[in-house]
């Protein structure tokens, strides 16, 4: 039923995520519902009605049937239900899926919202900065995560995922040295070339990330070029997150 929905689901357009989150959605993605307009929430049940055979929400649950059998609830804190303790509320909203290999789950704290990819088969979950772009071919994501309001502290600023496993794995990524300077992913063109935006001091602009026979090389607001981090210089990628971590990281 999954892959019958898939073929026929339309790719979707995506404008901007509303405040406070500031999230960039995707330009293309496979989403249940467009974020149409600055104040429009989620419509999660449309989202549940796509999914109906594999997702369903009973009150603050929000319950994920995976392949190995098992389920993965995720739950709303129940603080969001006292207007009095605005600033200790989460919540779990469905949005989409990855064909049939990822949820993606919005995540919105009070402040610093984030993205958690959730694998289909295992339950185990990523957490993102901002939304997941994917790849003409579906074989990556690009990720980005905005450092200019300064309350948010997010694991990177720019990433590179490989989606040749689950769960997906970290190939790349570049944090700004300045809070003042962001990198949006705009959108692929091709399989080696992301289309960027800049906010660096105030002023916008337009730059790419390229991957070359060097690796991912991405030229800066000021012209120079940087190789960012790629993964095989770390010791390991970012550990998934459990359910609900002890704090966000992302926007």
């Amino acid at each position: 039923m999954l892959n019958v929905f898939f073929l026929a689901t339309a790719i979707v357009t995506l404008a901007l995520r509303p405040a406070p989150a500031q999230m960039v959605a995707p330009r293309v993605q496979t989403f249940c519902t467009p974020l149409d307009g600055l104040e429009q929430k989620v419509d999660e049940k449309t989202c549940l009605a796509q999914f109906a055979d594999v997702a369903s929400r009973d009150g603050r649950a929000l319950t994920l049937k995976l392949k190995n059998g098992k389920t993965k609830v995720l739950n709303d804190a129940r603080q969001c239900e006292d207007p009095d303790k605005e600033g200790e509320c989460f919540t779990y909203r469905l949005e989409g899926y990855i064909e049939d290999r990822q949820f993606i789950v919005s995540v919105t704290p009070y402040e610093c919202a984030y993205v958690l990819l959730v694998d289909r088969r295992t339950g185990k979950e990523t957490q993102l900065g901002g939304w997941p772009e994917l790849s003409p071919s579906k074989k990556r994501f690009a990720v980005s995560a905005s450092f200019v309001a300064g309350e948010c502290s997010p694991d990177y600023g720019l990433a590179i995922y490989s989606l040749s496993s689950d769960p997906p794995q970290l190939e790349w990524h570049f944090t700004q040295d300045s809070d003042y300077d962001d990198y949006i992913v705009d959108r692929w063109d091709g399989e080696n070339r992301v289309r960027l935006k800049v906010n660096a001091n105030g002023k916008e602009s337009t730059t790419e990330l390229k991957l070359t026979a060097r690796g991912w090389q991405l030229k800066l607001a000021n012209g120079k070029f940087s190789s960012g981090v790629a993964a095989s210089a770390t010791r390991s990628a970012p550990a998934p997150q459990s359910a609900n971590p002890a704090g966000p990281i992302g926007r």
